[in-house]
């Protein structure tokens, strides 16, 4: 979103815009959400998961009553968010660490609160509590008390201050981050480390890029609701037995995907008789004893077979449509050409005394009697002999003129060219039907088919039915005079099965010398595992359909998820955060360097990266891209540097909301905790600042300043009480501001006058004695802080030197006077008393003439020592 009056954001909005009109129409539906509500709801995101899977053509069983709408035209343009809130108190606190405390710590929405308090007082606690419930960068864990064997449920009673009006609520760790808490910024130690060595992202940035923040979530938690969809369908691929994975079917079922066709099942899923079949042949062959008798008997079956379809083929070829065809002709040519002789015979012997000459019955009569002349009766002459003297052949008599004309006239008509004719289309027919009449017998097929190995009754049967048939039509051949009259040829479906029989056979003599040279028993096992590996996939058919259906599902909302990618929002959002971010961030960080003080170490802030909508920046050294900012810079000058990219950060917020810092100036120097305390009490005039520390010196300065400033403090001291830690209450003296006790010290000694006048010296001296000893520790506190500048103090294992000592110069006589005698005078009320001579507690008038005796002396001492820091410079 761009705010109003921005001319640079509102470019980049109209820029903007066109972007995500090519994004994936889910995407723009779950922008338009955003711009409208401000945040995307779980309900959004159910939305936003259906329309992404519509968007890859993923339909669910109900028709989406909700369709993807873009961002309307202009919704870019909107105000900055600007709220208020401050922190007012922490109060019921239980179960969490050693924290027991009776009464709340209250901020009291002040603009700047310390809290004070020494190691082991429940500081740290109250952070943890912080840290959890506002969500800082390293939060760490939250335990109860470890040493306490009864644990109370962990919790705590917030109240803060937004522009509404006051609110209180519980929070539990188990809440996790509380809406309203997590714009508090808080630093720490381990804040600091991040900073210093990790990748981090800009806690603010303009609403406009704030969006792909936002819309990346939105991107990941549609991706997570499409990865559990996936992982809610479960894989109902069957488990192949480890025997099948490298066969054939095996290969392909491992490869099973979102892309195999249902005709890639069915023919890799296929069962068939004729695989059972082969099946149990090889199962046969693996369990035959002597392949070689096998291959024996095989061999000869096969030849029986051979020679019987040979042989019926032979018969029923015999009886085909053109042999039959051509057998009626030949009848017929014979038949009608012996009736052309008769004819000639009747007009040749048409006067014969006797009837029948020419005929058949005559002429084998005639053919006999030409035998026995030319063989026997007349061997050395021609048949008929007629010459004087010759004898009829058949009756004996001699032959008379008319006779030998007669026989000579029979001859001439039987060695005639129609007599010829005639004989040779008989002699034909008698050959051709002495050829058909030679099948044969049923008996003998019977051996055939014995001699074949043939067992099986249907096959037996159905081979004599086939002889049968062929029978049936020769004798109907015999009789018929037209085609039209003989029965019809015999189905060859026998045929073909006594074919099938042959081949098979003959594999099997192929098959059984394999197996006799003992070389084909692992090929036959493996093709076992292959049929094997079949069969199973054919019985696991619907299970395999309804795997693919599944990784069909699943390919689909991976697609769906591939919509989801971030990518282009972290491209996109990077070059707008280098215009819109970056260069506003260094030159934040750039200034809050300058005013820590720091603006002569060399390091800079370096945008690293943009993720899953986010940028994220860096600080790296300057002329160094090796060498790590922790490994070269000090301790101090870390911190200094942590804290200036802390302050760069969070004051890009348009917020304004409190600030936690925990012991900000630990490891710094004194020129670098005076400008972090001045950096403290100027962020205190915008928004609340909370300061905890266990340094009395940051909690002077920090109240020397504020008042300055004109900003009240509110300071507040935790301590550890008897029943646990994180008790609030007033400050103990020795950590309070001497000069500010000087002046407390004031209105209470006006206190006790009143006391002294109206009650009496009893009561007085009662309420004194706690002045006199009071004033006596603030003198302490005052040697320390003034007149030592810190260099050595109590409460402090080390001696600070730095930019320090020099002012140890401006002591004189005079002020080491001032203080022994001082010191000497009040102490004396802090010892018992003579009886003889007791020590009487001084007068009102006199303790107020030293009290601002002292005030007089802490101003003159300062500017002397200023002078003095001056000179020396």
């Amino acid at each position: 979103m761009v705010k109003k009056g921005d001319g640079n954001l509102m470019s980049f909005s109209s820029e903007l815009e066109k972007w995500f009109t090519e994004r994936p129409l889910w995407l723009q539906d779950a922008a338009r959400r955003l711009i409208l509500n401000g945040e995307i709801s779980y309900e959004d995101i159910v939305d936003l998961t259906s329309l992404c899977k519509e968007e890859v053509g993923l339909k669910g069983a109900i028709e989406l009553s909700i369709k993807a709408k873009p961002i309307p035209k202009g919704s870019l343009v909107v105000n900055e968010e600007n709220s208020e809130l401050k922190l007012v108190s922490i109060g019921n606190v239980r179960g969490i660490n050693a924290l027991a405390p009776r009464n709340p710590l209250e901020f009291m929405g002040k603009p700047l609160t310390v809290i004070y308090g020494s190691n082991g007082s429940g500081k740290s606690s109250y952070m943890r509590v912080l840290k959890h419930s506002c969500g800082a960068r390293s939060a760490g864990s939250l335990l109860g008390n470890v040493f306490n064997s009864t644990q109370d449920e962990p919790g705590c009673t917030f109240k803060i201050e937004k522009s509404t009006g006051l609110i209180e609520f519980e929070w539990k760790p188990a809440d996790g981050v509380h809406t309203d808490l997590r714009q508090i910024e808080l630093y720490d130690t381990d804040c600091a480390s991040i900073y210093i060595n990790n990748e981090n992202e800009v806690s603010y940035e303009p609403s406009i890029l704030s969006i792909f923040t936002k819309i990346s979530k939105a991107c990941d938690e549609v991706a997570k609701a499409l990865q559990k969809e996936i992982e809610s369908v479960p894989a109902r691929k069957p488990k192949m037995p480890d025997k099948y994975e490298k066969t054939v079917a095996g290969l392909w079922y491992k490869k099973l995907n979102a892309k195999t066709t249902d005709k890639e099942v069915d023919l890799n899923c296929r069962w068939t008789k004729e695989l059972e079949s082969e099946l149990g042949k090889i199962r046969t062959r693996l369990a035959e004893a002597d392949p070689t008798e096998k291959a024996k008997v095989s061999r000869k079956n096969c030849t029986g077979i051979k020679r019987l379809i040979e042989n019926l083929n032979k018969i029923n070829n015999m009886f085909s449509e053109g042999k039959c065809s051509e057998y009626i002709t030949i009848k017929n040519d014979s038949q009608n050409k012996r009736i052309l002789v008769n004819e000639d015979a009747k007009r040749v012997f048409g006067n014969s005394e006797l009837n029948g000459v020419g005929k058949e019955s005559w002429r084998l009569l005639w053919e006999q009697a030409r035998v026995y002349s030319t063989s026997v009766a007349y061997p050395q002459n021609d048949f008929p002999y007629t010459e004087d003297g010759a004898r009829c052949v058949l009756c004996q008599q001699p032959l008379g003129i008319e006779a030998q004309e007669r026989l000579k006239q029979f001859e001439k008509f039987v060695i005639g060219e129609l007599q010829k004719i005639a004989n040779q289309a008989e002699k034909k027919f008698q050959s051709v039907q002495k050829e058909k009449d030679s099948i044969f017998t049923q008996d003998n097929l019977v051996l055939q088919i014995d001699a074949s190995g043939i067992t099986e009754e249907i096959t037996r049967q159905s081979v004599l039915e086939f002889y049968n048939a062929v029978m049936k039509r020769k004798q109907s051949l015999f009789s018929a005079d037209s085609i039209e009259e003989l029965t019809p040829q015999p189905d060859n479906k026998v045929l073909k099965v006594l074919e099938d029989m042959k081949v098979a056979l003959e594999t099997q003599v192929s098959q059984y010398e394999e197996d006799a040279k003992g070389e084909n028993r692992d090929g036959l096992t493996n093709r076992i595992l292959e049929i094997e590996a079949m069969k199973w996939a054919y019985e696991q058919k619907t299970s395999i359909q309804d795997e693919v259906k599944r990784l069909a599902l699943i390919d689909y909302l991976n697609a769906a998820k591939n919509l989801t990618n971030t990518k282009a929002l972290s491209l996109k959002k990077s070059a707008m955060s280098e215009e819109l971010i970056t260069k506003d961030y260094v030159n934040r960080f750039n200034a809050e360097l300058k005013a820590l003080g720091a603006h002569r170490i060399k390091v800079e802030i370096c945008k690293t990266k943009a993720q899953k909508g986010h940028i994220y920046h860096q600080i790296k050294l300057k002329g160094s891209p090796t060498a790590k900012a922790s490994e070269v810079l000090s301790e101090g000058e870390l911190r200094i540097v942590s804290i200036a990219a802390f302050l760069a950060d969070v004051e890009g917020r348009q917020c304004k909301t409190p600030f936690i810092f925990d012991d900000p100036i630990s490891s710094l120097d004194q020129d670098f905790e005076e400008a972090t305390v001045k950096r403290l009490v100027k962020l205190s005039k915008n928004r609340q600042v909370i300061v905890f520390t266990h340094r009395i010196s940051m909690l002077a300065l920090l109240q020397d300043l504020a008042k300055g400033a004109g900003i009240d403090t509110h300071v507040i001291c935790v301590r550890s009480e008897n029943w646990g830690v994180g008790e609030p209450g007033d400050t103990p003296l020795f950590a309070k501001n001497p000069i500010g006790v000087i002046n407390n010290l004031v209105g209470r000694t006006k206190t006790a006058r009143k006391i002294l006048n109206n009650n009496g010296r009893d009561e007085y001296d009662n309420y004194a004695k706690g002045i006199c000893s009071d004033l006596r520790i603030a003198l302490e506190r005052l040697i320390e802080t003034s007149l030592l500048a810190e260099v050595v103090q109590r409460f402090r294992r080390s001696v600070t030197t730095l930019n320090r000592i020099h002012k140890l110069a401006a002591i004189e006589q005079k002020d080491c006077k001032l203080f022994d005698d001082l010191m000497t005078k009040y102490s004396y009320y802090e010892h018992s008393q003579p009886n003889e001579m007791p020590v009487p507690l001084p007068a009102p008038d006199e303790i107020i003439e030293d009290l601002e005796m002292i005030l007089e002396w802490e101003k003159e001492f300062k500017n002397r020592s200023e002078g003095k820091a001056i000179k020396a410079k």
